[in-house]
């Protein structure tokens, strides 16, 4: 391997670092663009990065999704079966979750929606970074991948969960859940599932942090009505230091998840 990323198979089995960081970026959100992975690795030139993943597609590192038919759309990448042969071999990568490891043989079956709520979930993350780092803050964030298997979390794992960290060392955490449809039974189940983990105290039991605000996603304005009226409904005779934010998917695509694009549950006796 050169000191320029390229993959020589005489060489040790050992990646070059960016190479190794495309893989951990592609295992820990399942589907990016080749922007979305140009700006994580925070480089300058598109014409390396394509270089990169069209090293690592040939090798099977990486499986590459272009459809015709969607003109326009992006191509999007996934980890291959050699990327998870690559995690099998080097277990002293930290992070990786070896169960995880044989969705590659099934990736491909997943719908064009599913493809599009990863992307939106790095998107927010490319929002996170900068907004901390205009604010000079520090963020710590975890994909659905990275939670997975975490003790005493939300079952099913959120979508993300982050913290931020101002200049003051005052720390703000926030679990996130993204909608990809309106189906009013799954967004009531979801909303008693964190009323129940918060009852019977699964976070403040096993951690001496404030529990999360939570930030749910929306497909859409009618999800985002009910969502409104059902958590209202839910907290409206209850005592509980909840808080519930609201976005819509096209709004935070456009412009990021900032305070501009989320609206906070406000109950009635406010």
């Amino acid at each position: 391997m050169s000191d320029k990323g390229t993959i020589n198979l005489k060489t040790p089995a050992k990646l070059n670092p960016k190479l190794e960081e495309i893989l951990l970026l592609i295992y820990r959100f399942r589907f990016l663009t080749t922007s979305q992975i140009q700006i994580l690795l925070n480089h300058k030139y598109h014409s390396r990065i394509n270089l990169w993943l069209n090293q690592l597609t040939t090798k099977k590192y990486l499986k590459r999704y272009y459809d015709l038919k969607f003109a326009g759309e992006p191509a999007l990448y996934s980890l291959g079966t050699a990327g998870r042969k690559y995690f099998k071999t080097h277990q002293e990568i930290k992070g990786i979750k070896a169960s995880l490891l044989d969705r590659v043989w099934t990736e491909y079956r997943n719908s064009l929606q599913f493809k599009r709520h990863c992307l939106l979930l790095a998107d927010i993350y490319i929002s996170l970074l900068g907004l901390t780092s205009k604010a000079k803050a520090k963020l710590g964030f975890y994909s659905k991948v990275d939670l997975f298997g975490m003790k005493f979390m939300v079952l099913p794992e959120p979508s993300g969960y982050f913290s931020l960290e101002d200049q003051n060392g005052v720390t703000k955490r926030y679990f996130l859940d993204i909608f990809d449809y309106f189906v009013p039974k799954d967004l009531f189940r979801r909303i008693k599932k964190y009323l129940y983990y918060f009852e019977k105290r699964y976070w403040q039991d096993h951690t001496d942090k404030p529990f999360p605000e939570i930030i749910l996603v929306c497909p859409n304005k009618a999800a985002r009505t009910y969502l409104e009226k059902t958590i209202k409904g839910n907290l409206e005779d209850k005592d509980f230091s909840l808080s519930f934010y609201l976005g819509l998917q096209e709004e935070i695509k456009a412009k990021g998840l900032i305070p501009e694009t989320l609206h906070k549950v406000q109950l009635y006796s406010n």
